[in-house]
């Protein structure tokens, strides 16, 4: 009897492993600070796209929060203010404004109090979106001084914010990749 009762329990151990493992086959994980191949890349820029260079990445790091940096960069672990871009727009009523001066204005006050310079603000004319802002300023984070970038747009009563940070040694080096992808910016209208 007891042998009757280990053979049905392995046969159903063994059925259980192996559609598991038909499971793991199917469905893939999140991979987190490792540079993504161009489809995977892409699939995981849900409401948004932008053209990245052959010499930059994109991955997934904290939060789930999808980020493009330099392939160059050693650990892309400890990348999160040092040389990295990435795009918000949340669901949630602090990202919906009747237009883009309503989002400057919210977006300007969160920068001026996190910034130790007055924030440089400017516009430019986006020929999809309009016009729209880019913020500059500079903190300091973990003792580095960092220089931030924030382009924001609003369509169709949302905003949108790309974040650019970029060590202030660096910006030389990356300023130009970093807003020549900025600019390829477009919504995937859902």
């Amino acid at each position: 009897m007891k042998i009757k009762y280990l053979l049905y329990f392995g046969i159903l151990v063994m059925l259980g492993c192996g559609s598991s493992d038909t499971v793991t086959k199917t469905s893939k994980r999140t991979t987190y600070y490792k540079c993504l191949d161009t489809i995977e890349a892409k699939a995981k820029m849900k409401f948004y796209s932008m053209t990245i260079p052959d010499s930059w990445c994109t991955y997934v790091g904290s939060h789930d929060v999808v980020s493009h940096a330099p392939n160059n960069l050693k650990d892309l672990r400890e990348n999160e203010f040092k040389n990295r871009i990435y795009v918000m727009s949340p669901n949630s009523e602090s990202f919906k404004s009747k237009n883009i001066e309503e989002a400057l204005e919210r977006h300007f006050l969160s920068v001026k109090n996190a910034s130790f310079l007055t924030p440089k603000v400017r516009s430019q004319v986006h020929p999809i979106y309009g016009k729209y802002y880019i913020v500059t300023s500079k903190s300091i984070t973990d003792g580095f001084k960092v220089i931030r970038l924030s382009t924001l747009f609003n369509h169709n009563n949302k905003d949108y914010l790309i974040y650019y940070s970029v060590l202030e040694k660096d910006v030389d080096t990356y300023i130009e990749d970093a807003m020549s992808i900025i600019e390829t910016f477009k919504i995937i209208e859902q």
